[in-house]
Formats: structure tokens, C-alpha cells, sequence
């Protein structure tokens, strides 16, 4: 499956939606979130086959300040997102490796800076997780 890398610059009212990698794909749409599906109909065209949105990245422009700021603001929440996913990763080996302890849930709660319920959530899905992977195990062990 083929992607395509589209360009969409603003334009008095309309974002102009280019593939640069396609001569002759163009098209237009008044909202950004629109570029994708839009540009799809002439990518289609060019290539002589289908093509989804899912296929199609947008790079966009806006020139100045607001876009640059635009730009900056995106990649911060891109980055928060990713350290988001990496903190709820840490947090929860951390809930098993401090319930293993026999730490309590509101210590657990407060030292990972989650409520104690969500540890304990944690926990006891770490907990059934083992239980399983255990008795997945044992059964091997018994065919083998």
C-alpha cells in the first residue's frame, strides 16, 4: 500500500492541497481535517487506482508567526503524548513492583500520583495477568 506526503497551503478562505510526488493531483477544501479525503480523489486519478485517506499524510503551511507557533504547539502535544504513554507505562510496573511489597494502595496512589483505586486496578489486573501466564504455563509443562 502506497502513502503520499500531500502539501496544504492557505489561501485567502481555502487550504490549497498539493501531492507533490503525484503532477497534477490538486485540490482544495475550506477545513484542514478535510485535506486528507479530498486530495484522495485526485491522487486516485493520477495513479489509476484507489486510494484512502489512511494512505495520505498533510503537511501544511501558514506563513508567519501563527504558523510557526501553530507548528510548535503540535509537536509539543505530540511530545506530551508520547511522555504520557511512557509515564502510564513507568507507573504501572511500578504498582506491581510496590504492591509486591506489600506496599498499601493509597501509598501506592500517592507515591505514583494516581488515586489508590486506579492502583489497585492496576494491580489486580497485574495480578489475574500472572495468574494466567502461570497456569498457561503449568499446562505446557503437563503436554510437553
Amino acid at each position: 500500500m502506497s502513502t503520499y506526503n500531500v502539501h496544504a497551503e492557505w489561501d485567502d478562505g481555502w487550504w490549497v492541497i498539493t501531492a507533490p510526488d503525484v503532477p497534477g493531483a490538486v485540490s482544495q477544501c475550506r477545513r484542514l481535517d478535510q485535506a486528507a479525503e479530498n486530495i484522495t480523489e485526485a491522487i486516485s486519478l493520477m495513479v489509476d487506482q484507489d486510494v484512502s485517506p489512511d494512505q495520505v499524510t498533510v503537511d501544511w503551511d501558514v506563513p508567519g508567526e501563527a504558523g510557526e507557533l501553530a507548528h510548535q504547539a503540535s509537536e509539543l502535544r505530540e511530545k506530551a503524548e508520547r511522555i504520557a504513554v511512557e509515564a502510564s507505562e513507568k507507573a504501572e510496573l511500578a504498582v506491581v513492583k510496590l504492591r509486591g511489597r506489600k506496599f498499601s494502595y493509597r501509598d501506592i496512589g500517592a507515591m505514583t500520583k494516581m488515586s489508590y483505586q486506579r492502583a489497585q486496578q492496576i494491580a489486580e489486573k497485574g495480578t489475574k495477568h500472572s495468574r494466567e501466564s502461570a497456569a498457561r504455563n503449568r499446562r505446557s509443562k503437563v503436554r510437553g
